[in-house]
């Protein structure tokens, strides 16, 4: 028995005593604040600002308004042509044109096959080889600096400095009690160890926000990290490549942490999984580099072997209560060491009632030992997609109205009905105080030049791609500042009152999330104003055209409820997207429409995911909108024979996979494919059937076929065909 308890006494030493090394290494050569370098501003060289983003529509401008005024005081100090590049990855969102509005740069990257903030840098350095800097910094999409920043990074790469890192911090500390675990953490992993290593003569690390890497770094290291923790893998190469990351001292960016648990969980799962791969990966190789006598190799492997002080805790707790003395020694040992490190982070944190965060932390250990399972599932991931986290700003409501109400309308080459709808709704203004944004969808007609010319009292947003009807509002959402947005078509027009009715119903029912009208066409005939939600049953009944042979019951009209008086009120599943009241909080709680959804299906959706949040959907006829759309839309027969129907037929079938899939499973997708596929099959085999009608059944087939595998069965929306 004593055999096993010291064996195994011996193995928990060998995996604890690096890490101890380590700890004791960094937490005591950063008990002293660190000085700042003092560069010189006279030996400053230029530098380009690179800010990878991936769908962040939602958090970019506060991060481009820090970046600007750095930018400016930066250009002041030093007469150089800095600048700031945007690196819009793999979006469907408007990520892009927000930046392009901001007036920076924009390198957008299109390749679902190679995902990843690895990828999306790399592609950033190739592309910017030629340019007039001397070096790139990078920083995240929800960042902010101080107004020094630029100037500091410059002056690091005049005075020689190939790789550098500033210290990184947490922007809203303030926000939970799990931002400010975050922040002591931080302040620890990202800070304080960065000063000692640098005292120590240690390349400081790159932690993927705020760092700098010279022409020449990348020219002798390229960015080909692909992993999920694409920046400590680039890291582990520099080192052994032989270069050094020094800390930029007195620099530092602050970026916003998760408040929700889920999503706070997810980030430190994938950073930790990660890491764990890191260490499978690069331990060896570096452990066989030291003993070759590549002796400055030792301090990265200490590193690598130092675990989260969660899971390091854990193991020195182990070795203190093992009933040996040697582990019992390295075990308190490590626990007094961590207990220094962790009080030395709370002391420089500025974390507001640092006490009562530290008697909670081990509420944080056991929340983080509750991951353990899936960040060792990670670890073996070698998947590097980019998972966007959710932030503060997506949930928090905005309680800020300079409005009554913002409309939100979105054209694609509609010149020829812009002007009619912004005088419907400039007749609908009245007492209300209306913003009017449009998103011009990357039209060809000249509609967003005629826009600017003759309606300037307009905010126009211009996307140089076709973002899809769902991500293009969003765009517009995230400008809005109405207390309630009104969503309006192109092609829709207000009858007079409209919008002081629509402003009078949600006001007087707080119940009320969206308010949908009655859509009349030019001809004065109504159009289907308020349906319920899709359904096996449903569908069942639109496609075998019952629905439409029994309008008046209710079983078989239920779809389009064409057997309700369209004059009456009344509470529905959802309202069409021609015209819309929704109330501003509950829209930015929920995000606006799901961008995955780039044509049909986003109303419904977003109406659903309003019911579900408690609001209800309500269908008001005294509100009238003429609609123009359903005179004009065409047939399923004649869409399907047509290069361009063929392409709105499917990108109809990809919208309800994706529907289907999201709401009912991955055997509700199954199920809806199945019946549309089948009826169609046996619709061409009906003998003496059309063969025009038995070419558009296999046309049906055929694209239903291609929906289902470009949508991987419903998971994923596809590459945009614009």
């Amino acid at each position: 028995m004593h055999t096993v308890v010291t064996g195994l006494g011996l193995i928990l030493l060998a995996l604890a005593i690096p890490g101890l090394i380590e700890l004791s290494l960094l937490t005591l050569f950063s008990l002293w604040r660190s000085r700042a370098t003092g560069l010189s501003a006279a030996t400053a060289k230029a530098v380009t600002v690179v800010i990878p983003a991936h769908n962040e529509e939602a958090n970019l401008a506060p991060t481009l308004t820090s970046a600007l005024a750095s930018l400016a005081e930066a250009r002041a100090a030093t007469g150089l042509p800095h600048r700031i590049v945007v690196i819009a990855d793999n979006c469907n969102d408007a990520t892009a044109s927000i930046a392009r509005a901001h007036g920076v740069d924009v390198l957008e990257r299109h390749d679902t096959s190679a995902r990843g903030k690895g990828y999306a840098l790399n592609f950033a350095f190739t592309a910017l080889a030629d340019d007039a800097s001397a070096g790139f910094v990078v920083i995240d999409a929800d960042t902010r600096v101080p107004s020094d920043f630029i100037s500091q990074a410059s002056a690091a790469f005049g005075s020689g400095m190939d790789c550098f890192q500033a210290s990184y911090r947490v922007l809203n500390a303030d926000d939970s009690v799990r931002t400010k675990w975050m922040q002591l953490a931080l302040t620890g992993f990202n800070h304080l160890r960065l000063i000692a290593r640098e005292r120590l003569g240690f390349s400081v690390g790159i932690l993927g926000n705020g760092f700098g890497l010279s022409k020449a770094a990348l020219e002798r290291v390229p960015y080909t990290a692909s992993s999920v923790v694409e920046d400590l893998e680039y890291h582990l190469r520099l080192v052994q490549a032989g270069l050094r990351v020094r800390h930029l001292a007195g620099a530092e960016v602050r970026a916003e942490m998760p408040v929700q648990a889920d999503a706070a969980g997810t980030q430190r799962a994938r950073w930790e999984g990660g890491r764990f791969q890191m260490i499978r990966q690069h331990s060896l190789s570096l452990a066989l580099a030291v003993l070759r006598g590549r002796l400055r190799l030792l301090e990265p492997l200490l590193e690598l072997l130092l675990l989260p002080l969660a899971y390091q805790l854990m193991l020195f707790l182990l070795l203190a209560l093992w009933p040996w003395p040697p582990t019992q020694v390295v075990g308190l040992a490590g626990l007094a060491m961590i207990a220094l490190h962790v009080l030395s982070a709370a002391r420089q944190s500025e974390v507001p009632g640092i006490f009562g965060v530290l008697l909670q932390l081990p509420l944080y250990v056991f929340w983080k030992l509750a991951r353990l399972g899936g960040i060792l599932r990670l670890s073996g991931d070698k998947d590097a997609a980019w998972e966007r986290t959710r932030r503060l700003a997506e949930d928090a409501p905005n309680t800020r109205h300079d409005f009554d109400m913002s409309i939100v309308i979105v054209s694609f080459n509609t010149k020829h009905l812009l002007d009619e709808c912004l005088v419907s709704v400039e007749h609908n203004r009245g007492d209300l105080r209306l913003q009017v944004i449009v998103v011009d969808n990357a039209s060809r007609d000249g509609s967003a030049d005629f826009l600017a010319e003759n309606h300037p009292g307009v905010e126009l947003i211009r996307s140089s791609v076709n973002l899809g009807f769902g991500p293009a509002n969003n765009v517009g959402f995230a400008q809005a500042r109405g207390k309630y947005t009104v969503l309006l078509n192109t092609d829709a027009f207000l009858d007079d009152g409209v919008l002081a009715r629509s402003w009078q119903l949600m006001e007087a029912d707080a119940g009320i999330g969206l308010l949908g009208a009655l859509l009349i066409g030019r001809d004065g005939v109504r159009q289907p104003s308020a349906r319920m939600f899709p359904s096996l049953l449903n569908d069942f009944l639109t496609l075998s055209g019952l629905a439409w042979r029994y309008p008046q019951s209710r079983f078989f009209g239920r779809f389009d409820r064409t057997w309700a008086d369209p004059q009456d009120a009344a509470d529905v599943d959802w309202v069409p997207g021609a015209f819309s009241v929704i109330r501003s909080d509950l829209l930015q709680r929920l995000q606006g429409f799901d961008t995955r959804f780039f044509l049909y299906y986003e109303e419904v959706d977003l109406c659903r995911r309003i019911q579900a949040s408690g609001a209800r959907i309500r269908y008001e006829p005294a509100l009238r909108v003429v609609h123009i759309g359903g005179e004009s839309s065409k047939s399923i027969k004649r869409l399907s024979l047509s290069s361009s129907g063929n392409q709105l037929t499917l990108w109809r079938m990809r919208a309800g996979l994706m529907y289907y899939r999201k709401h009912h499973g991955w055997i509700g997708a199954w199920l809806i494919r199945q019946m549309e596929s089948r009826w169609h099959q046996l619709r061409a085999l009906k003998p003496g059937q059309d063969p025009a009608r038995q070419e558009e059944s296999q046309v049906v087939c055929t694209l239903m076929q291609q929906a289902w595998q470009e949508t991987d069965a419903g998971r994923s929306s596809p590459p945009q065909p614009w």
